[in-house]
């Protein structure tokens, strides 16, 4: 489960209020604002964002184990979000959140251990309404564009999350076998779906 998820779930409003009370700005804001969208996405808006997408990065969190880096991503009107490059002694993860493609994303996942990046599939893409459609494109990444992405910073391991089938059948998400099969299309690297609880 990750912040997002931790904070869109009802029964988790006072784990939501600890953590906003605990993390740093930046990652707060993150948190609050991945409540406030979880609860839009059913009804898909399509609004302008409230002040322009700039490109940002800044360390969050470090210890003598990791140092972690949050950096801008795009998530349309929701300029607050985020994702983060987890350094290690032995490796290098990166989470992208929830974005569209973003060069700033590019330049903190180059040459990284894993990559967990969302994406949708371009199956149930071609299935939904036209303002589910363009919803998608400006909040998330398809799987035509995360295998540009994968290919160009080459991570040793991809890992798929957040299989987003907004515009589709309520509560459904896009098939594991299907996606992963649009992007084995065109992509080489090892590439797994990922679960909660996975260890890899």
């Amino acid at each position: 489960m990750g912040l997002f998820d931790l904070a869109s779930r009802s029964s988790a409003v006072s784990a939501q209020s600890c953590l906003t009370s605990v993390l740093p700005p930046v990652a707060t804001s993150a948190v609050e604002g991945g409540a406030v969208m979880r609860r839009r996405e059913s009804q898909p808006p399509l609004v302008t964002p409230k002040r322009p997408w700039t490109s940002t990065s800044a360390p969050v969190h470090q210890d003598r184990n990791v140092t972690v880096t949050a950096f801008s991503v795009r998530h349309e009107e929701m300029v607050d979000s985020f994702g983060f490059r987890f350094d290690t002694p032995d490796r290098v993860i990166v989470i992208s959140g929830d974005t569209t493609p973003t060069q700033t994303l590019i330049g903190h996942s180059r040459g990284c251990d894993v990559l967990i990046h969302e994406a949708y599939s371009m199956d149930t893409y071609h299935s939904v309404s036209p303002r589910a459609q363009e919803y998608r494109r400006r909040h998330h990444t398809s799987s035509v564009e995360l295998v540009e992405i994968a290919n160009n910073v080459k991570p040793s391991l991809l890992v798929v999350y957040h299989r987003s089938n907004m515009g589709g059948v309520p509560g459904s998400s896009d098939s594991e076998d299907v996606l992963l099969d649009e992007i084995r299309r065109s992509y080489g690297g090892r590439v797994v779906m990922g679960h909660d609880l996975d260890v890899f």
